[in-house]
């Protein structure tokens, strides 16, 4: 048996954060979960249990900022697979004018 069974652990590293929140956003994005679930009682003990140092973040936080944040990770990923394609034309000039409307560059 491993030692970290037996203690909890009350660290939580940026990174993990950071890794468990896009998680949640792709479940409740895909699975259409309404924002407001993270508010509900059971659901902040269900993630206490789950990791005691993680707190929920609002749901204003939740669809606002971090849906945000995973939006624009899909758009630089559909970025450069468009830079990196031969032969489009109209296509990769569209993408190239919404993106600039998108992030004012």
């Amino acid at each position: 048996m491993k030692l970290n069974l037996f203690y909890e652990n009350t660290y939580l590293t940026p990174k993990y954060k950071e890794s468990i929140e896009c998680t949640m956003v792709q479940a409740f994005v895909c699975t259409e979960i309404p924002f407001r679930v993270v508010e509900n009682p059971y659901m902040i003990e269900l993630f206490y249990q789950l990791h005691p140092a993680f707190t929920l973040p609002s749901r204003e936080m939740l669809a606002g900022k971090l849906v945000d944040n995973e939006l624009l990770q899909v758009i630089l990923k559909q970025f450069n697979i468009f830079q990196q394609s031969n032969n489009l034309t109209l296509g990769k000039y569209i993408y190239y004018f919404i993106f600039s409307l998108l992030f004012n560059c």
